[in-house]
């Protein structure tokens, strides 16, 4: 048991003064009442020799670190959330030490993985705020990053009602049922169309947790499969581009950033499934990458059960995503669609 305490690390996310304390700047509702649990959390962990990676956000007087949507709470003179050297930025009382991030991923443009990995670290333990956010977007990069044992400490973990910590479980993360997505992205006058698949090579390049469903003569959306083409309907053109992915978000490990910024693109629209896992991984490293608009059109787009389409829907539109219908989406590009067809 020693060893496998050595090889896990305790991830506390977002634990400042800003977000935690009745007069933050951007304080979230249910934050202060796991501080107790979140101390509690620290000290079972240095008493088992836990690595502990203290993770926050500290961002630049004008906010020009932080990402597009929120940059209006900055400005010169007074700073805003969780400013570099104010109190904001503090830890609140009876927590210490940290490790600076900029965007809702404690793996976004960090050296967070290079790090775990020369310490040894195989098995993740995260507690802190927010869960619909900071932590599940770490969480999900985390599985991206094939850390074999990830766990979430429900009740040192907040978000802004209990509500919103329940429609983001980690269950949608056992859900074998889908595999590919479909990106739609509006350049200059045309639609330039992104097929996104996820095509697997003999279960080598999947998820450890989805490695049980292949066998050496393959599974889900395996290369060279009928399983891994697209449905019927959906064709590509000369002058679309297909991308091949095999985590949850298309730009986790793809040159899908650097296509889009050489080719000019700052907005983005997003169909496809499913809408918990491909979807809003993507969507949300897309608002990192600080893309200008991102779009996921809400009746093109599908989870398991409605109650868990619009509860991540929810989410996008609270980091100002935009989820309009089809109709709605085609009216704004003055492209009427004819929905008896």
């Amino acid at each position: 048991m020693a060893d496998k305490w050595k090889q896990t690390a305790l991830l506390v996310m977002g634990m400042q003064k800003d977000y935690v304390l009745e007069d933050g700047l951007m304080r979230l509702k249910g934050a202060k009442a796991i501080v107790p649990n979140v101390i509690k959390a620290v000290e079972i962990a240095r008493q088992r020799g836990i690595l502990i990676v203290w993770v926050v956000r500290e961002h630049d007087y004008c906010g020009r670190d932080v990402e597009l949507f929120r940059r209006s709470f900055y400005c010169p003179e007074k700073g805003g959330p969780a400013t570099k050297g104010s109190e904001g930025a503090e830890l609140v009382d009876g927590l210490e030490i940290r490790k600076v991030k900029t965007r809702f991923s404690a793996f976004f443009d960090t050296n967070l993985h290079t790090f775990l990995q020369s310490n040894g670290v195989n098995n993740l333990v995260v507690i802190g705020i927010q869960t619909p956010n900071c932590i599940r977007q770490t969480v999900f990069d985390a599985v991206a990053h094939n850390y074999p044992s990830v766990t979430v400490i429900v009740d040192a973990t907040a978000a802004a009602t209990p509500k919103d910590a329940m429609v983001v479980t980690l269950t949608s993360l056992l859900d074998d049922m889908h595999y590919a997505c479909l990106t739609e992205l509006q350049y200059s006058e045309l639609q330039l169309l992104f097929y996104i698949d996820i095509v697997i090579d003999l279960c080598i390049d999947v998820e450890l947790f989805r490695r049980r469903n292949f066998t050496p003569g393959g599974g889900p959306a395996t290369k060279g499969t009928e399983g891994a083409e697209l449905v019927d309907g959906l064709d590509i053109k000369i002058q679309d581009y297909k991308l091949v992915k095999t985590r949850f978000s298309a730009f986790f490990n793809t040159n899908l950033h650097t296509f889009l910024q050489s080719n000019g693109i700052n907005n983005l629209v997003v169909t496809g499934f499913q809408t918990p896992n491909c979807i809003r991984q993507t969507v949300f490293d897309a608002v990192e990458h600080d893309y200008h608009s991102v779009t996921v059109i809400a009746d093109a787009t599908a989870a398991a059960t409605p109650e868990v389409h619009e509860a991540n829907l929810f989410d996008m539109r609270n980091i100002e995503v935009a989820t309009p219908t089809l109709e709605e989406w085609a009216a704004e590009t003055n492209m009427p669609v004819d929905m008896s067809k």
